[in-house]
C-alpha cells in the first residue's frame, strides 16, 4: 500500500490458441531500496546491527531511481505530504492504542463513532481494519490515514438479537481480529463445556434474540469480510456514505482533547471473557 516493493507474475499463453494455459508463477517480492539484506530481496527497517547489506538488485541488475518517473511523481508526493501534515484540530493526552486480538481504546472509539453517526443500536468495528495507533499530542491527517488506510464506508445492517449473538460468539472463539463493540457489553464464559454469551445494552437490558437491531459497521464487513457474509444491508453506500476515516477525524476534532482511558477501562471492559482474553476455549465434559 505504500509502494515499498513489487513482484513479478509469469503467465503461460498457448501459442496455438493465444489463451492462458492455467500455468503461472509468482516470484517473491523485491523491495525498492538501495540495499538489501545479503541473500534476500528485502530491507527491513529494524534489522540487527550485525546485518550484512549488499547493493539492491533485481534479476542481476541494480535497482536505481528512474529520474523521469521521479519527476512525474514528485509534485504528487509533495501534495500528499502537505495533506498528511495538516493538523486535525485535536490532541491526545497519551497514545490511543489498537490491538488486533483484544479489546482496545481505538477500536472502541471507532465503534462509538459509527454508532453515533448512524444513530443505531450498536456499532461494530473489525480489528483488521485498524492498522496502527494514534500518537500522543497534536494529531495530523496522516495519523488518521495510517490508522484507517482503507476507503471503507459506513453501512447499517438489520440483525436479530440471535444473529448478533452468533456473530460475536464466533468472533470470541477465534484468533481473527477482535470485533470492537459500542452500545452493548458482552459477557462470555463456558457453561457445561460450551460457550455462553450474554449481551446487554448500555442501559443494562438483555439483548432479545427475537428483536431486530440496527448495527452500524463498515462496508467491508457487509460485503462478506470477517464472517459477515449473510447480513442484510439496509443502506446502500453507492459511493455516497461517508468514509469511516473522515468520520473519525470529525469526531476527534469535535472532542478536541481526548483521554484514551475514556474508551477502554481494563477494570470494566466491554468484552468480559472468561480467562481474560480471546479466543474463549471451552472443554467438553462429555
Amino acid at each position: 500500500p505504500k509502494g515499498r516493493g513489487f513482484a513479478t507474475a509469469t503467465l503461460e499463453i498457448a501459442r496455438a490458441t493465444g489463451k492462458p494455459t492455467g500455468k503461472f508463477r509468482i516470484e517473491p517480492s523485491t523491495y525498492t531500496c538501495s540495499q538489501h539484506v545479503e541473500g534476500t530481496q528485502s530491507c527491513p527497517p529494524h534489522a540487527a546491527a550485525t546485518t550484512r547489506w549488499v547493493p539492491a538488485t533485481y534479476r542481476g541488475q541494480p535497482l536505481v531511481v528512474d529520474p523521469a518517473v521521479e519527476a512525474v511523481v514528485a509534485p504528487h508526493l509533495a501534495r500528499a505530504e502537505a495533506i498528511a501534515k495538516s493538523p486535525i484540530g485535536a490532541r491526545l493526552t497519551s497514545k490511543l492504542d489498537s490491538t488486533y486480538s483484544h479489546e482496545n481504546a481505538l477500536g472502541n472509539l471507532i465503534a462509538d463513532t459509527l454508532r453515533a453517526f448512524a444513530k443505531s443500536d450498536l456499532g461494530v468495528m473489525n480489528g483488521g481494519g485498524i492498522r496502527g495507533d494514534l500518537p500522543a499530542g497534536e494529531l495530523r491527517y496522516g495519523d488518521a490515514f495510517e490508522v484507517l488506510p482503507f476507503h471503507n464506508r459506513v453501512a447499517v445492517v438489520a440483525l436479530s438479537g440471535a444473529q448478533i449473538r452468533k456473530l460475536l460468539t464466533a468472533n470470541l472463539l477465534t484468533h481473527r481480529g477482535v470485533l470492537s463493540v459500542s452500545g452493548v457489553g458482552v459477557d462470555a464464559r463456558c457453561q457445561n463445556g460450551k460457550p455462553e454469551v450474554e449481551i446487554r445494552t448500555s442501559a443494562g437490558k438483555l439483548l432479545d434474540d427475537g428483536l431486530t437491531y440496527r448495527v452500524a459497521t463498515v462496508d467491508f464487513l457487509v460485503k462478506g469480510g470477517d464472517d459477515f457474509a449473510e447480513l442484510e444491508k439496509l443502506t446502500s453506500d453507492g459511493g455516497k456514505a461517508p468514509l469511516v476515516r473522515d468520520l473519525l477525524i470529525d469526531e476527534l476534532r469535535r472532542r478536541g482533547t481526548l483521554d484514551p482511558k475514556a474508551f477502554y477501562d481494563k477494570q470494566a471492559p466491554r468484552l468480559r471473557i472468561e480467562g481474560g482474553k480471546r479466543p474463549l476455549r471451552c472443554r467438553s465434559h462429555d
